[in-house]
């Protein structure tokens, strides 16, 4: 599968680099005006659990299915 990483590998530096600083000033302003919480997708954040029984997020105490652990998640925490 296409990747955006390998996706800004098939640009000219110069367009990758500016493409790349624009996506970084995005997200800047994004987590700024959620008062500096971070998002991102669901496996990465400190609530997500992997068990016997299947992925599961902590915070709201759910089941999670295959599909969500990849969806970005709007409580996300960065874990540590």
């Amino acid at each position: 599968p296409t990747t955006i990483g390998s996706a800004l590998g098939q640009l000219p530096d110069r367009t990758a680099n500016a493409l790349t600083e624009s996506l970084h000033d995005i997200m800047r302003h994004i987590i700024g005006a959620r008062g500096g919480r971070s998002f991102g997708i669901c496996e990465t954040c400190r609530y997500h659990r992997k068990g016997s029984g299947g992925a599961y997020c902590a915070l709201l105490d759910e089941k999670l299915s295959a599909g969500e652990i990849l969806e970005i998640c709007h409580e996300h925490e960065a874990a540590s």
